[in-house]
């Protein structure tokens, strides 16, 4: 895969986070992953299709999911209820969504399919022939892992 998609997720997973936290964000370096993934405590997924395809995983431990809601509705948030759920899932939407724009700007026509929460850690999601590439993303909150599982087709 090219650099240029890949840098568009971390690019747009690094400004939607710095915008939500209002605070420093740090995106670690790149790194490939193989075999099945493990999911967080909350696991999002939204399809990639056209001219880059596969899919982005958003996966943040139970105490980052909590203190990030707890950040966006500014008020303490004790359990991943359906708002809560529905808050992570956006989140993870619009980094899929400025990732598509930033790489429009670079020629890749690509769309996004709604997204697919994941609930509870240690389940098994496999990319079959479709290496992963992850990013740790340090925030306020916690570490959000991003993870990219795409081709370009």
């Amino acid at each position: 895969m090219k650099a240029e998609v890949v840098q568009s997720f971390v690019t747009a997973a690094r400004d939607v986070l710095a915008q939500e936290m209002s605070g420093p964000v740090e995106a670690q370096k790149v790194k490939l992953q193989g075999g099945p993934y493990r999911t967080q405590a909350i696991t999002v997924i939204i399809g990639l299709t056209q001219q880059v395809e596969g899919a982005v995983i958003l996966g943040l431990t139970d105490e980052t999911a909590r203190a990030y809601c707890s950040h966006i509705m500014g008020e303490p948030v004790d359990e991943l209820d359906e708002l809560a759920q529905s808050g992570i899932a956006e989140l993870a939407n619009v980094i899929a969504g400025r990732a598509g724009v930033l790489l429009g700007e670079k020629g890749f026509v690509t769309a996004i399919a709604p997204p697919t929460i994941l609930l509870g850690e240690g389940g098994v999601l496999s990319t079959l022939s479709v290496p992963r590439l992850m990013v740790a993303v340090h925030t306020p909150c916690g570490i959000i892992d991003l993870q990219l599982a795409a081709r370009e087709k």
